[in-house]
């Protein structure tokens, strides 16, 4: 019976210690990054995105681009004029949650950085909490920075 109870033990040791091996050998190095200043250009939760069915991210380097997808975004909002943009130095990340069934639901880019493998767009995404009371009314979340 003790050789038994050995034998488990040595098992257990044994698939914890390849567990955490196989584990060190997937893990990712921490790569230094670059972070860009950040200008929020718009946050919210009804932008008339009709068009815009899914989540998506775009990064945006060039006027046209960036009128297109303004005015997929925004178009009935005659309250909300795009900005004008430098795009020889800044460049413009927007992110659309797409539809969610009701209000409550927001996203924010919290920071932009960039390291050897790219541009890294960090976000920030909520939802209204179980008990909530919100309105019955189809949202579209967007967050658009420079």
């Amino acid at each position: 019976m003790k050789d038994l109870r050995y034998f488990r033990l040595a098992g257990v040791v044994l698939v914890l210690l390849g567990a955490g091996a196989l584990s060190a050998c997937f893990s990712s190095p921490v790569e230094p990054t670059t972070d860009f200043a950040l200008t929020t250009l718009s946050e919210t939760e009804d932008a008339t995105a009709a068009d815009v069915q899914a989540e998506s991210t775009w990064v945006i380097r060039d006027e046209d681009q960036f009128l297109r997808i303004w005015e997929r975004l925004f178009a009935r909002r005659t309250d909300r004029p795009m900005p004008t943009i430098d795009f020889t130095t800044q460049m413009v990340v927007v992110v659309a949650m797409g539809p969610q069934p009701t209000a409550g639901y927001a996203v924010r880019i919290t920071r932009i950085s960039r390291n050897d493998r790219g541009i890294v767009v960090h976000v920030t995404t909520s939802s209204p909490g179980p008990n909530c009371t919100v309105a019955q009314v189809r949202t579209h979340p967007v967050a658009v920075s420079r």
